[in-house]
């Protein structure tokens, strides 16, 4: 059930983050109508009033200021990230810059691809999402030989032998959300740039070898969405090469700066 306190909460506070990154990337515009003009009766105050006004309007040549949405982590909770981008467009507020993390960077990373939130609602809506967090695949999809070890030996926890007797990395090998990832990406699978979307995208991992941010700004989509919601202990990490991405939530659950400095170098 919606509660109507919660989506009024997070489109003020949508609002608010939206209006900051807007003064923080570019300049200002404020109209003073006619009417407020003829108010001012004092001449000394006159000119005042036309200086104030000339230097807040935007100079010809020059852009309107760009507005850039941070989306955070939070599980299922960064679902509600969905009504914050329908509240955008119901007020006709544009998005410049897109960055997520964990969930947020699922939601924001399909939102670039330039779909818009009531799709991104019924995507939502379609999934078993209970067997993509759970990670077990259904009984009827494995094969006869599969089918026969879960008769032979019932137990839920599977173990590795090719090099040993070693754990799994994690208790969902993310399988069904890197399907889920590639159906809804499947017409963006390698990007120069994640500028090239409808609309420009970063999202952010944790390299685990490092410790450090990742902020994913080219190569696979598919890939950047996986690690960044690689949560440890629940999806097993990405791989690639000697770095190993998990969930960036671990050194920065709320992209702001990562939506800042990109705005103040593009």
């Amino acid at each position: 059930m919606r509660c109507p306190f919660r989506s009024v909460l997070i489109s003020a506070l949508a609002s608010g983050l939206a209006i900051l990154l807007a003064f923080a990337t570019g300049p200002t515009a404020q109209a003073q109508s006619p009417q407020d003009e003829k108010t001012s009766t004092s001449p000394a105050a006159q000119p005042a009033a036309q200086n104030a006004e000339r230097g807040a309007q935007i100079q010809p040549g020059t852009s309107r200021p760009k507005i850039g949405i941070a989306l955070e982590g939070g599980g299922a909770l960064g679902l509600a990230h969905i009504g914050v981008l329908q509240w955008f467009e119901d007020h006709h507020i544009p998005i410049d810059y897109v960055a997520g993390t964990s969930m947020g960077g699922l939601v924001g990373g399909l939102y670039a691809t330039g779909k818009s939130p009531e799709q991104l609602r019924e995507i939502v809506a379609a999934q078993k999402w209970d067997i993509i967090i759970g990670g077990d695949i259904p009984y009827e999809d494995l094969s006869y030989r599969r089918k026969e070890d879960l008769s032979y030996i019932q137990n839920s926890l599977k173990l590795g032998l090719k090099h040993g007797l070693s754990t799994p990395s994690g208790l969902n090998s993310g399988t069904e959300i890197s399907l889920l990832i590639d159906r809804e990406t499947v017409s963006y699978p390698s990007l120069d740039s994640f500028d090239h979307l409808p609309i420009p995208f970063r999202c952010v991992a944790t390299d685990l070898v490092s410790g450090k941010e990742v902020v994913f700004s080219s190569g696979s989509l598919q890939q950047a969405l996986r690690a960044t919601m690689s949560m440890p202990g629940v999806f097993s990490p990405v791989r690639d090469g000697d770095k190993i991405y998990v969930d960036g939530g671990l050194v920065g659950n709320l992209p702001t700066e990562v939506v800042k400095k990109w705005a103040r170098t593009s």
